[in-house]
């Protein structure tokens, strides 16, 4: 589980991360991308941006892309005043932006949710470069099936 709270950023160099849990807490936290980096992350359950989080704030969305993996996945979550720019994928969970969050970017979802509850907005705001997303200017691809391998 990577937790990032308590007024915590978090820089990640170019690379793959695999994690169970994804959560970013708390006014001040902010996880991204080392400058000029790209990063995906795998997560075996759980994403939770919540109570003000930023994930990527103002940062290009193709550079932090977000992958469901294993088998136990859960619906992920975007909450009271977050913000993310990035790629979500997690087909068959929901992806919920609610209270004041946005996400900028793209999401696929069996299900995706915005859902206002305060008094700002709450939106998904679509990037076209996620498209392209990858080393150089083709296509990346987009994972159907993985596995663990144990060690």
């Amino acid at each position: 589980m990577l937790k990032v709270d308590k007024k915590m950023i978090v820089e990640l160099p170019s690379g793959t991360y695999m994690f169970h849990d994804l959560v970013v807490d708390k006014p001040g936290s902010e996880l991204r991308p080392a400058p000029g980096a790209t990063v995906t992350i795998y997560l075996d359950h759980k994403l939770h941006l919540r109570s003000e989080a930023k994930v990527n704030q103002g940062g290009v969305p193709s550079d932090l892309m977000l992958y469901s993996c294993g088998s136990s996945p859960s619906d992920w979550v975007i909450d009271n005043n977050s913000e993310a720019a990035a790629g979500l994928y997690n087909p068959d969970k929901k992806v919920t932006v609610k209270n004041d969050s946005r996400l900028f970017g793209a999401v696929i979802g069996e299900e995706v949710v915005v859902q206002k509850g305060g008094t700002g907005p709450t939106a998904v705001h679509y990037d076209e470069m996620i498209a392209t997303h990858g080393p150089g200017t083709g296509r990346r691809h987009i994972p159907l099936a993985w596995a663990q391998i144990a060690r």
